[in-house]
């Protein structure tokens, strides 16, 4: 999409972005540090490495999931029914 081109673009050229974004996965695999809020409240600030964890996510996002990287290193989160 646009809007990962951009993000990439910036982030070649050293740029800081700061965008709130519910797509998770998608920053996980695009940015090198998260912010996980909840309620207006951290709940999570790191590398992804950190912030992907299940409990963090059910935690923000009030559903269970599975969090899980693909064969490139990409990450994934799936709800649990």
């Amino acid at each position: 999409t646009r809007m990962i081109k951009i993000l990439k673009e910036a982030q070649a050229r050293g740029v800081t972005v700061i965008l709130a974004e519910h797509r998770i996965d998608l920053m996980a695999n695009l940015c090198d540090r998260l912010i996980l809020l909840s309620e207006g409240s951290i709940l999570a600030d790191g590398p992804p490495e950190e912030v992907m964890r299940p409990e963090l996510l059910q935690r923000a996002f009030n559903i269970k999931v599975r969090v899980m990287r693909d064969d490139e290193g990409g990450w994934n989160v799936y709800p649990i029914a």
